[in-house]
């Protein structure tokens, strides 16, 4: 046989091989929908959910399987990769032992690239609807969200400001040519002033507040020689005078000398309108009026709330329903 004989055979051997080899690899990619892409999905979970039952279909479901897949959606392309499939395929046409862990790795596996697929197929989703709108409206109105707004004109401002001022002490430390440790030591000597200045601006504060708690009537009543009788006439002539938290004053220590006299308690300078007010039984009748007598007390003598007369005349009430209604001096008879 001639030299060129034998290559002529060669070549043609080599084209046979090639030809064969083409038909029965798999398609190294190919390019679809995502219409087509969802059949195949499906194909190919039916084909691996039937090797069970025919285990000689596997070649089959592995040469219609492509390593590269294009996947067109509208004007997008992506490229999706199934060489994890084919290589799952071959493995389990070789490992008898291992088909059944397989088997689930790629029933699951396409499931999952199948609901993918279907969700990139759906349609995108409109504008929110009015409903929604007023329901997002209704939720950003909670109190959790209360805080959450644009910033305002001084939120603006003090950034603004505290900008100016890093870019002050910045250029100032450069002209001085500190070191960054120097700058940040400075940086806290300032802030550390700043705190003391804070700390002593509310410390005067409160000194003044506390000289302020003197004029509180906090002291016990003025005179303890006295009896309900004069506390009564004093807040009678009180009223007369407009003088009405002086009346609210007078009417509350009518009502404790009275009550004391009734023997709801005993006078101790130590305690506290409240302290005197748990002393009466819930069930006792003068409960109720001492309770308003001892709230109205408080507000107006402590808490410095203005009096009207409308007020100093429902404390002279509320005086008078504790029994501080009797005449303060013997009546005279007149011969």
């Amino acid at each position: 046989m001639s030299h060129f004989s034998r290559k002529f055979i060669v070549a043609a051997l080599f084209c046979v091989f090639m030809t064969v080899a083409a038909s029965a690899a798999p398609d190294a990619s190919a390019s679809v929908d995502v219409r087509g892409y969802i059949a195949d999905l499906q194909n190919w979970s039916e084909g691996v959910a039937q090797l069970a039952a025919h285990p000689e279909s596997a070649g089959a479901v592995r040469r219609s399987v492509p390593l590269k897949l294009e996947v067109r959606d509208g004007g997008q392309h992506f490229q999706i990769s199934n060489a994890w499939l084919v290589m799952a395929l071959a493995h389990w046409e070789k490992q008898p032992p291992q088909r059944q862990a397989l088997e689930q790795e790629m029933a699951q596996r396409l499931q999952w690239e199948l609901g993918q697929a279907m969700a990139l197929g759906r349609p995108a989703e409109g504008p929110p609807s009015q409903a929604g709108r007023a329901q997002l409206a209704a939720v950003l109105r909670g109190r959790e969200f209360r805080f959450v707004r644009p910033p305002s004109w001084w939120d603006l401002m003090m950034a603004r400001a505290r900008r100016w001022l890093l870019q002050f002490l910045s250029r100032l430390m450069n002209r001085l040519h500190l070191k960054p440790a120097v700058g940040n030591v400075l940086s806290w000597v300032l802030l550390g002033a700043a705190f003391l200045l804070v700390g002593w601006m509310l410390w005067q504060n409160l000194r003044r507040a506390s000289r302020g708690m003197l004029g509180l009537g906090l002291e016990a009543p003025a005179s303890t020689k006295w009896g309900w009788r004069q506390w009564a006439d004093a807040a009678r002539a009180a009223a007369a005078g407009q003088r009405y938290r002086d009346a609210v004053h007078c009417c509350y220590w009518a009502a404790v000398f009275r009550l004391e006299q009734m023997g709801a308690w005993r006078l101790d300078d130590s305690r506290t309108p409240r302290e005197y007010l748990r002393l009466l039984p819930r069930g006792s009748e003068h409960r109720e009026a001492m309770s308003n007598l001892t709230r109205h007390f408080e507000m107006v003598w402590y808490g410095y709330r203005p009096v009207t007369a409308a007020e100093a005349d429902s404390a002279l009430k509320e005086m008078e329903n504790l029994g501080c209604n009797l005449p303060s001096r013997a009546a005279t008879a007149s011969f």
